[in-house]
């Protein structure tokens, strides 16, 4: 046992997988004591992200609303008239189509624009709706569920 003793104290630092610090040794910018590279960026851009979590956050919005919120509307809507809607087409020319103003739902400003979702009470009974997301004032999404 002694033996083994001896043997582990003849063993150098190195070899017994110790590695003493660099002091005096000059470091790379962005690096740490061991060298380890210290990110200075986030791990994943900040506005990549809300760029795609804004966009499904709003459509889990208008979900919502289509499922769960009972809609009330202050006009309704008929299936010719919604075939007559495209995207892009400005909030006055769906109310000159529809004849009111329908009911806001949400409305909300991110990166400058702002998006407001609108809802309209069809003519095929308590359940039909007409939803149109607008994007300054133009439309950028639109659904219907049981017009006639």
């Amino acid at each position: 046992m002694s033996q083994q003793r001896n043997r582990r104290s003849n063993r150098s630092p190195l070899q017994q997988g110790y590695i003493p610090p660099r002091e005096n040794v000059a470091r790379p910018p962005g690096t740490n004591r061991n060298y380890a590279r210290v990110s200075r960026r986030p791990f994943v851009d900040q506005r990549k992200l809300l760029c795609i979590v804004a966009p499904l956050a709003l459509a889990l919005i208008v979900t919502i609303i289509l499922i769960i919120l009972p809609g009330s509307s202050s006009g309704q809507i008929t299936l010719a008239q919604y075939s007559k809607f495209y995207e892009g087409m400005s909030y006055d020319e769906v109310v000159s189509i529809v004849g009111s103003p329908g009911t806001v739902e949400s409305e909300s400003t991110m990166f400058g624009s702002t998006m407001v979702t609108r809802e309209w009470k069809g003519n095929g009974g308590k359940d039909s709706m007409c939803i149109i997301m607008f994007t300054d004032g133009k439309i950028h999404l639109m659904t219907q569920a049981g017009l006639r």
